[in-house]
């Protein structure tokens, strides 16, 4: 596992952090602290490429989105992630900052 890296800082707003290099890991731990009980989305978006490709929602194996909606601290791994993702958090519900940690890993 790789060492957490804060990607978004008590955010107030729907933001896309900077490309998330995941060469080596099939994983991504993303941990989440909210400033109080407001919905969140975290989406995995990948590439494959970190220059010159857009980066799209990412999806697994039976069909789902890599996303989780949460108004509470959250730590979850999306399994299987391309080896160029970023984290977007959507502000569903007014009224929150929310902090994201990251470590790419191998479960």
């Amino acid at each position: 596992m790789r060492p957490w890296v804060k990607v978004h800082e008590a955010i107030t707003a729907t933001a896309v952090s900077g490309v998330i290099d995941c060469r080596g890991y099939n994983a991504l731990a993303v941990y989440a602290s909210f400033s109080a009980a407001k919905n969140w989305t975290l989406s995995v978006m990948g590439a494959p490429a970190p220059v010159g490709f857009d980066f799209v929602q990412c999806y697994d194996n039976a069909g789902t989105a890599m996303s989780k909606q949460t108004s509470a601290a959250l730590f979850w791994i999306f399994h299987n992630v391309p080896d160029y993702v970023q984290l977007k958090a959507t502000e569903d519900v007014d009224g929150a900052e929310v902090t994201v940690y990251v470590a790419p890993c191998t479960v």
